[in-house]
């Protein structure tokens, strides 16, 4: 009714324990040398956030996907990793992201300039890395304008920015480097990272594919023949994966980026892939059960919001509140990105509508001639 069909794509997947030390050999259903099998480092973050995932793909070449944040914690556990395999940093050939975020990608300057590594990342992430700070404001302005048309109030929008900022300012280096243009190069969708001959389709090697909804700049990699995926942020576990809140462009419409998300997994959950090795906690050895779970909460959500509104105008931070969202400044800046995720998504379908009074959006309810999907 909402526009998110029950497309539930279930397969049981053997779950396979995991020692949660700092550095877990991923199976393949597929096995090849040892040197071929990913490796996850997990690599600490700065205080107050979680650990991210770092993945090494030993080669030949040798590629690091999402160094992690620009501490030297992180950057000591990629080392001790790596040594622990008879690696070293001069040997990364390539290190590929995800997206440009600081507790992802803050390190990849670093790691760049002891290595020589190549970097390879989508288009829109170029410009972060050839200016993390810059790119950093550019996310907490943009959080800000978003409070404030979404009615937030003025001293807990404040709040929730300080931490945000402080989160975002111990992801990056005191004086963040930036990356030189001509050691970055963007991946096509569907760009494998090995062109082969003999391989057309790219189904011997690992591809990038675009897919946004958390980040405009986010991609996954897919090694169709091993079935395993690299997937960043695209899918938690965990939490609810937030998707970007992006300036509303011309004649006020904004695009829902969690229709992009939950695009992003369907296509995943389609493919014949059944290990995601995320940018945090353990690999998911049962994707689609995952993603069935998450598309039950957003309808769930959805619904939620739904009924909230009315015929009375209503803020997005009206809505939040409402529904009983609202806690500490973290939390509320959490709620309030996922509450106006799911507004933008009913007005594209036609189930609210939007408006802008003394600077601020309001939202009311609609109805939907005939039934949608």
């Amino acid at each position: 009714m909402l526009g998110l069909g029950r497309r539930s794509a279930r397969r049981r997947s053997k779950r396979h324990p995991t020692d949660g030390s700092l550095l877990e050999r991923v199976p393949r259903p597929a096995p090849s040398a040892e040197r071929s099998s990913v490796v996850r480092i997990v690599v600490p973050a700065p205080r107050g956030s979680e650990p991210r995932n770092a993945w090494l793909i030993p080669g030949p070449p040798v590629v690091l996907v999402d160094p992690g944040p620009a501490t030297d914690a992180a950057y000591a556990a990629v080392r001790d990793a790596m040594a622990a395999l008879s690696l070293g940093l001069h040997d990364i050939r390539r290190i590929v992201l995800t997206h440009a975020h600081g507790g992802h990608a803050g390190l990849t300057a670093r790691i760049q300039a002891d290595s020589g590594a190549h970097i390879l990342a989508h288009p829109d992430a170029l410009p972060a890395l050839a200016d993390p700070s810059a790119a950093a404001a550019q996310r907490l302005d943009r959080a800000l304008r978003a409070a404030a048309a979404a009615g937030m109030p003025a001293d807990l929008a404040g709040s929730s920015a300080d931490g945000w900022h402080a989160r975002l300012a111990a992801e990056l280096a005191e004086e963040p480097l930036g990356v030189s243009p001509s050691a970055c190069a963007a991946l096509a969708d569907g760009e494998p990272l090995d062109p082969r001959a003999d391989d057309p389709e790219g189904l011997l090697s690992w591809s990038a594919h675009h897919t946004g909804g958390h980040s405009a700049d986010h991609l996954v990699l897919v090694h169709t023949q091993r079935a395993t995926a690299i997937t960043g942020d695209l899918i938690d576990r965990r939490r609810s994966t937030l998707a970007d809140i992006v300036p509303t462009g011309p004649g006020g419409v904004r695009a829902p980026q969690l229709a992009r998300l939950v695009e992003a997994w369907r296509i995943l959950a389609r493919r014949p892939v059944n290990l995601w090795l995320p940018g945090h906690g353990e690999p998911i050895r049962a994707p689609r059960v995952l993603v069935a779970r998450r598309l039950a909460e957003s309808r769930l959500a959805l619904q939620s919001v739904r009924h909230v509104l009315s015929a009375e105008p209503l803020t997005a931070w009206d809505v939040c509140t409402r529904r009983g969202m609202a806690g500490g400044a973290h939390d509320a800046g959490r709620a309030l990105t996922a509450t106006i995720a799911l507004l933008d998504w009913l007005v594209a379908r036609g189930h609210a509508a939007r408006t802008v009074r003394d600077g601020a959006w309001r939202f009311v309810r609609t109805e939907r001639r005939g039934r949608g999907r």
